[in-house]
């Protein structure tokens, strides 16, 4: 097996995983048309470091990271549509911003600005 096809097996069971794992089900709309119902995994904090002072700032922050190939081909970018929950269950939509491809492992993360 090539170090290809194990990543992607690797990121079937570490991004796609619902049962043993932390994926949770994301809707994403390519505001051309495309919808795409993928799984990813679905960070949340309340809490951001300002840089400027090293202090924490209160914030609502998401970020998610899915698999590149369960898009199709199709690849993520900002300003697509993102409807998910976290892991308690609150309802996160937004549109996807900074969006963040890694090619070589087949994986894309992005923020949700909410």
């Amino acid at each position: 097996m090539s170090l290809g096809a194990d990543a992607e097996a690797d990121n079937v069971m570490l991004v796609e995983d619902d049962v043993l794992g932390f994926a949770r089900p994301v809707t994403l709309t390519d505001p051309t048309g495309p919808v795409h119902n993928v799984k990813g995994i679905v960070g949340r904090i309340g809490a951001q470091i300002d840089p400027g002072t090293g202090l924490r700032v209160p914030g609502n922050l998401c970020e998610i990271t899915i698999r590149l190939s369960a898009l199709g081909g199709a690849l993520p970018l900002e300003g697509w549509g993102v409807a998910t929950t976290d892991v308690t269950g609150a309802a996160v939509t937004g549109k996807a911003q900074n969006v963040m491809l890694d090619r070589m492992a087949g994986r894309a993360t992005f923020m949700v600005r909410m």
